[in-house]
């Protein structure tokens, strides 16, 4: 179990945990606690981390934030950069999140996101999770927080099928799913 890498999304602390994962059993499983973010957790990804434990999607829910991860298409390009570009890279992005504390979505009759088959997704829409967040439902969370774990597995399940072109799928992913800080 690694501790601290909380802040992993910085280059430095990236190339520390790569060096400290090579002197380390490769039979092992490589597992830490406090990568959150998915770009945090992309960046563990490429230093070697293979589990990850984080309360991400349940914080932002309670926050009222919804999260937004497009699917990536499988081989869509190849990757141009080095790891630690990558890494830099990632450092100056975030995951794009819909607040819905926001009064724009008073009135939106869109599921959180198009094509997420989540409960949330299927039974309600913006407009009214908007509306439990304005009276503080207790539910509000709850709904969104099972949205915010269904794009967590959906961003697992994209890693896991690009294992093997992990940079290039970063890169993708980035530019699809992450907005400048």
């Amino acid at each position: 179990m690694i501790y601290g890498t909380d802040v992993l999304e910085y280059p430095q602390r990236y190339s520390d945990i790569k060096e400290f994962l090579a002197q380390t059993d490769k039979n092992k499983v490589r597992a830490t606690l406090g990568l959150g973010s998915p770009v945090e957790i992309l960046n563990g990804v490429l230093a070697g981390i293979d589990i990850f434990e984080s309360d991400y999607p349940l914080t932002q829910a309670s926050l009222g934030h919804a999260l937004q991860i497009q699917k990536i298409e499988e081989g869509k390009s190849e990757c141009t950069v080095s790891d630690i570009q990558l890494s830099k890279l990632l450092e100056t992005k975030q995951q794009h999140c819909i607040d819905l504390n926001k009064e724009e979505f008073k009135e939106s009759k869109e599921p959180l996101v198009t094509g997420c088959q989540c409960y949330t997704c299927k039974n309600y829409n913006r407009a009214y999770l908007y509306h439990m967040l304005e009276v503080k439902e207790m539910n509000a969370n709850i709904l969104i927080a099972i949205h915010n774990v269904a794009q967590f597995d959906l961003l697992f399940g994209q890693i896991r099928d690009n294992v093997k072109s992990i940079g290039a799928f970063i890169q993708d992913y980035a530019q699809l799913n992450c907005i400048d800080k």
